[in-house]
């Protein structure tokens, strides 16, 4: 699913709601907790701008979680990442003849797979070598298993252990 400007208004709304929020939170902490940008925009600032971008970033998930169940909303055009945010296809599953095979769209942040955005039966595109060109052709929107879902989630929390039990060992 990709966003489009039509998505735009929802994603300032949510950056209000969370703004305001944000704000009222911030009653409830003691100042001081960023002092660099609270000397900017003061302590009840900082709660707006933290809750801000948080209600910008929960409509954006909104958004996408919601136009991946609708059977309506086509497939999406492109699927890319930034710093490691954004989506991208994880799994290969039951193949066809033809060379189809479903995959799944994941949202990721830092890298790590969040959550399933819908699956995908696909056919790949060994020609296409530049970057902005689509190496796959969508053939048809399928909805998230729970078996797929399940899977990246246990491969994923098994790197995160294996990570933090290597630094363990190697700072202890």
């Amino acid at each position: 699913m990709n966003l489009e400007w039509k998505h735009f208004p929802w994603i300032v709304l949510g950056g209000l709601v969370g703004s305001g929020l944000g704000w009222l939170v911030s009653l409830l902490f003691k100042p001081s907790l960023f002092p660099q940008l609270e000397s900017v925009v003061g302590p009840h600032g900082v709660g707006a701008v933290i809750g801000g971008i948080a209600g910008m970033g929960f409509a954006v998930v909104a958004i996408v979680a919601r136009a991946a169940r609708d059977p309506d909303v086509g497939p999406a055009r492109y699927f890319m990442r930034i710093n490691g945010m954004g989506s991208t296809l994880f799994g290969h599953s039951e193949p066809r003849d033809d060379g189809s095979y479903v995959t799944t769209e994941w949202f990721t942040l830092l890298w790590i797979p969040i959550f399933p955005v819908c699956r995908y039966r696909l056919i790949r595109h060994e020609e296409a070598s530049t970057p902005f060109s689509t190496p796959y052709t969508i053939q048809e929107k399928l909805p998230v298993r729970l078996n797929d879902a399940a899977r990246v989630y246990g491969i994923t929390v098994l790197i995160l252990l294996a990570t933090i039990g290597f630094a363990y060992l190697v700072i202890r």
